[in-house]
C-alpha cells in the first residue's frame, strides 16, 4: 500500500502487538492472530495483512501477468 485509504497520507509506522493492544480499533481475534501492524503516519489508521490484502495481492498479480512483453507495434 502506498497511501492511506482514509486520509490519502503517505507512510506507515510499524507497531508491535503490545502497542496495538492499548488501542480500541483492533478486534481481539485479529490481535491474537496477527503479529505485524502498521499505522498511517498522518491519521493513525491501523492496518494489518490478512485475507483481504492477500486476495488483493493475488488479483493485481494476475492483472499484471496479463501484460506480456511489448511487441514493439507502437500501439
Amino acid at each position: 500500500m502506498m497511501r492511506c485509504s482514509v486520509c490519502n497520507g503517505r507512510g506507515y509506522v510499524k507497531l508491535s502487538k503490545a502497542e496495538v493492544a492499548g488501542r480500541d480499533d483492533c478486534p481481539p481475534k485479529v490481535l491474537e492472530a496477527i503479529d505485524e501492524f502498521y499505522a498511517c503516519r498522518s491519521c493513525g489508521k491501523l492496518y494489518w495483512e490478512g485475507p483481504k490484502s492477500n486476495n488483493a495481492f493475488e488479483h493485481f498479480t494476475s492483472v499484471f501477468d496479463g501484460f506480456g512483453p511489448s511487441t514493439g507495434s507502437g500501439l
